[in-house]
């Protein structure tokens, strides 16, 4: 017997606490983009509720509740600092590959400027196909002025000297 009541309470817990769950879900922030909510005049909780639902604060003696209500957005705060001055620049370098040597290729930022990205294009020229330009090929930060690209072509190419471009996206912080 005490079974069957230990099961029936912990049933009855977890139904409960679903329907909280779902009322809760149902339209919370109401339509008009505000909060609705109970604070409990005894303990001083928190219950939001939901009014389009059937939500309603308790008037029972003892267990009176306040209602209150807030919206999602307030006034505007003041402004912001201005921050640091973003993006300054992009600086490039730029190579032919003519023999099968590997080149490093190094795009850097001015002086006091902090590196962010990298990257680099290859531009094989009319009559490219498809033959493999590379031996070898990567993007490393070269310490803290700028990005490289270590690049190659394959001794079996025979297209127009490709030209590589690296480029660096630069960060001015003064």
């Amino acid at each position: 017997m005490r079974s069957i009541r230990r099961v029936l309470l912990v049933l009855s817990g977890i139904v409960a606490v679903l329907l909280l769950a779902a009322t809760a879900y149902a339209a919370i922030p109401s339509p008009d983009g505000a909060f609705h909510g109970c604070v409990s005049k005894r303990t001083g909780l928190l219950r939001v509720i939901d009014p389009t639902a059937g939500g309603k604060c308790s008037t029972i003696r003892g267990l009176e509740e306040t209602p209150i209500q807030w919206n999602q957005t307030g006034p505007a705060g003041p402004p912001g600092s201005g921050g640091v001055a973003g993006l300054t620049n992009t600086r490039t370098a730029t190579a032919t590959l003519t023999s099968s040597q590997a080149i490093t290729l190094a795009a850097r930022c001015d002086a006091g400027d902090i590196p962010v990205n990298g990257d680099f294009t290859v531009d094989e020229g009319p009559g490219f196909g498809n033959q493999a330009v590379f031996i070898s090929l990567g993007v490393t930060r070269e310490t803290s002025t700028g990005y490289q690209v270590v690049i190659g072509r394959s001794p079996m190419y025979t297209g127009p000297d490709p030209v590589v471009v690296a480029t660096v996206r630069c960060l001015n912080v003064t």
